[in-house]
């Protein structure tokens, strides 16, 4: 009898692996019916295979079932792991300064992850574990230098709004605040730092601004230097792969030196070492990152098989290196770039190694080429469009047809690049920088057609429709051709639907969000999908977070709600922020309460409140009122649907916690400040939420647990994390 589905023992085990990660995730999130689920639906298999007395089908649940296991209880230790950390306060730092730091804000502090971080409390020192995020201001700061200073340090909530996967993956696990008495001296860089760090100092000097940061994004996947709106050409055209350092540009390295081998004709075993060492070094360079060390695996498999004169399996060697990835991290799935990766190779794998194979023999061997790259990149373009449109929200028009162009250039250019760093040989490095300059061009000038993408909202479950359309079309489930055609068509109907289903934007209810970032921020978004920021607005990276938040949510603009008294003015509120796409609609800020403006309060009920906003006008199902008590700002009182959320970001709720409690006399939803005041559950009988760390059981701390979202449904406050 013909098997249904051809047995891949590796292809079982990662999807087991994924299903118990995605079981322990969902787990700590409150859904365990999940991990349920999986395990109910996993046990059943074996058991049918065990009635049926199927060995095949038997193993393959025994396989899924002992991955589930394995990924479970892996995830499910990395969570604990990340939840055992402590916060540190007021301690001394010192670490070194990592290439991965950002350049400075527009308020004139950078961002720097500092590695070897070591901290002292007075009594003793203590090795942090991973890296440290922190912000200060200091010129003429290089890598490698050693950084001391002051600071409380937190660890970051790397699981909250999903899953912090460029933090997890650059292994920074805590941040600083309160920053003072910042010194530096010289240290030391490590050989991954030294050689990206004369990268880019060959490129900077021997090529024009543009051309070097595309060359460094291409060579190190660094893309800190590219303009923001060249980088945003590339992703509309659908060519911003290049600058994810994965197969394409471990397969440039490997074929250099597998042509070099083949040339010198060594033994099998000496060319897989010869091959195989320039590949782990490039993947050390790159920082292992899980889209490099994918492709490093797939090589090596693919080498080691061609060494020993077996054959090889795209589908189980992608499988397979995903196993390995996921075991050195299992958080690597939630990252956009490895599963980027791995779905490009899974398109190639069930499209376009299944076309190729049929190409005809007897074919021109520059017509079977171009056919030969063609199937690739629609392979590689149909695995990863989902995705692409779940992260990007569009469908880049032109992607196919460019990438058959920049591709072949874009290896010649990766070539040269690395020539041209050899001594004596800078003069080399003219070329890739013209080729460059086209290719910008040519990206620029596709990128503004009115018709170069098409705007999609994600497919969401429809996605895995999809994917599951091409493992069927590839012809991996024995089906006749009839029979496969009427699943595709089946699977096609319940892709589309799912698809149309999302175009459609849905109306939000209301929701309150709280975020980590320095200044205690809270962003109230109504039914309409309208947004208004309450925040101290202490720096611009808290405007960076609220424009991030909005833009995951595909708000295109908020109002402010200033609660601190001449510490931003509202000008530069309205330019702030890097997220171009977002913008500060209208800045109301609080009145100081002085002698001159006491025509401003008035008395209702007992409750002196204050005409707080220049302009003001109440939102639709929203209203704000700032309370004043004993003629101190005590915070405002938002009406949010009905609720009343009392917010408190001036620190003012330590001496009047209990007098603004008596104003509310009961009738208080929520309550959101920016310390963790003590006793405070004695005067608010409701939710407590703060932006400080905390153990204390009664808060819910964004700095310990990270983002939350509070919404308003059916008069009921249902918290999400």
């Amino acid at each position: 009898m013909k098997r249904f589905l051809n047995y891949r023992g590796f292809l079982f085990l990662a999807l087991g692996f994924v299903g118990g990660v995605l079981c322990a995730y969902a787990l700590w999130r409150g859904k365990g019916y999940w991990l349920a689920l999986a395990f109910g639906t996993a046990g059943t298999g074996a058991l049918v295979g065990v009635i049926l007395k199927n060995k095949k089908i038997l193993l393959t649940f025994i396989l899924i079932i002992t991955a589930l296991f394995c990924g479970f209880f892996q995830t499910n230790a990395g969570i604990n792991e990340i939840n055992r950390r402590v916060a540190y306060k007021n301690v001394t730092l010192r670490g070194i300064v990592t290439d991965n730091s950002f350049t400075p804000d527009e308020n004139g502090y950078g961002k720097y992850f500092l590695r070897d971080v070591y901290i002292f409390d007075g009594e003793k020192t203590l090795e942090l574990e991973g890296k440290v995020q922190a912000r200060f201001s200091l010129k003429d700061i290089s890598v490698g230098d050693e950084i001391i200073f002051s600071a409380d340090v937190y660890p970051i909530a790397l699981l909250s709004e999903g899953v912090q996967s460029y933090l997890i993956k650059n292994g920074v696990f805590y941040s600083c605040e309160n920053v003072t008495g910042v010194l530096r001296s010289v240290g030391y860089a490590t050989v991954p730092e030294r050689v990206r760090d004369f990268v880019r100092q060959s490129m900077t000097e021997n090529m024009s601004e543009v051309s070097s940061s595309v060359a460094v994004g291409l060579l190190i996947g660094d893309k800190a230097f590219m303009d923001d709106c060249l980088a945003d050409a590339y992703k509309r055209t659908g060519v911003a792969h290049i600058f994810a350092v994965s197969g394409l540009h471990v397969g440039f390295v490997a074929g250099i030196f597998a042509f070099a081998v083949r040339k010198l004709r060594l033994k099998s075993i000496l060319s897989l070492f010869v091959t195989i060492v320039p590949v782990l070094f490039y993947a050390w360079l790159c920082g292992f990152s899980p889209s490099v060390v994918r492709a490093a695996v797939m090589t090596f498999v693919g080498l080691f098989l061609n060494a020993i004169g077996a054959k090889s399996d795209m589908l189980s060697s992608v499988s397979f290196a995903m196993l390995i990835v996921l075991l050195i991290n299992p958080f690597y799935l939630f990252d956009g770039g490895f599963q980027m990766s791995f779905a490009a190779v899974y398109g190639i794998a069930v499209f376009s190694a299944v076309k190729i194979r049929r190409l005809d023999e007897n074919m021109n061997r520059f017509k079977k080429g171009i056919l030969s790259s063609l199937l690739l990149s629609t392979g590689a373009s149909l695995g990863t469009f989902p995705l692409v449109v779940h992260y990007y929200g569009l469908i880049p028009v032109f992607s196919l047809a460019l990438n058959l162009v920049v591709i072949p250039l874009i290896s010649v250019v990766f070539v040269l690049l690395w020539t041209g760093m050899l001594p004596f040989m800078k003069f080399l490095l003219a070329v890739p920088d013209f080729l460059i300059k086209a290719v910008n061009t040519a990206v620029g000038f596709v990128s503004e057609l009115d018709f170069a993408v098409i705007p999609l909202r994600s497919f969401g479950a429809g996605a895995f429709v999809f994917l599951t359309i091409l493992f069927v079309a590839g012809g991996f489930v024995n089906l006749t051709k009839k029979g496969r055609r009427i699943v595709c068509a089946g699977l096609c109907g319940i892709f589309l639907l799912c698809a149309v289903m999302c175009q459609f934007p849905q109306k939000g209810g209301f929701e309150i969000a709280m975020l980590d970032c320095r200044s205690a921020t809270a962003v109230f978004v109504d039914d309409e999908n309208r947004a208004v920021a309450v925040s101290s607005f202490e720096d611009y990276a808290c405007v960076n977070e609220i424009k991030a938040f909005c833009a995951e949510r595909g708000i295109k603009s908020f109002d402010a709600v200033v609660l601190e008294y001449d510490k931003l003015e509202p000008k530069y509120l309205l330019e702030g922020g890097n997220n171009s796409d977002v913008r500060v609609e209208k800045v109301y800020k609080m009145r100081g309460i002085n002698d001159a403006e006491k025509d401003l309060i008035f008395s209702r009920g007992g409750v002196e409140t204050a005409d707080a906003f220049y302009g003001a006008d109440d939102w639709e199902g929203m209203s704000f009122s700032p309370l004043v008590v004993n003629g101190i700002p005590a915070g405002i009182n938002v009406n949010f649907n009905g609720k009343n959320i009392f917010v408190s970001f001036n620190g003012s709720m330590a001496v009047l916690g209990a007098e603004t409690a008596a104003l509310y006399d009961g009738y208080v939803d929520a309550v959101l400040t920016d310390r963790a005041y003590f006793g405070l559950d004695r005067y608010f009988d409701c939710l407590l939420f703060t932006n400080e760390y905390t153990t204390d059981e009664n808060f819910y701390s964004t700095k310990r647990l990270g983002n939350f979202t509070l919404r308003v449904l059916n008069d009921k406050m249902v918290l999400s994390v």
